[in-house]
């Protein structure tokens, strides 16, 4: 089985909680970590800086075409991030951990 950590950011801390409730409830993640960030970005040609919401979402490979259905479902920007990054190595029993809490999707 293989997995993989997913990254997002959002405006709010409501609108993280709406996607992590939203993940988790459809067993397509085993956990969400959720950190203040800054980040500064190019829009529509002008420089940006914004203070955001950033979700590191740890879930099973399979699960990846769930995880950017809800994202996108739950979230506001008009172009989201939405990154996901393979799990190369990790213990055994926290990736044993992933695939029992997400085995329901």
């Amino acid at each position: 089985m293989k997995y993989c950590m997913i990254v997002t950011s959002v405006s709010s801390q409501g609108e993280a909680d709406k996607i992590a409730e939203a993940l988790l409830s459809a067993y397509a993640a085993a956990c969400i970590q959720q950190f203040a960030v800054t980040s500064s970005y190019r829009w529509k040609g002008s420089l940006e800086r914004a203070q955001e919401i950033m979700l590191l979402i740890k879930t099973r490979d399979s699960s990846y075409n769930l995880v950017e259905k809800i994202i996108r479902e739950n979230h506001s920007y008009e172009v989201c991030e939405i990154i996901k990054l393979p799990i190369e190595a990790g213990s055994k029993a926290y990736l044993d951990w992933i695939e029992s809490e997400t085995s329901n999707n």
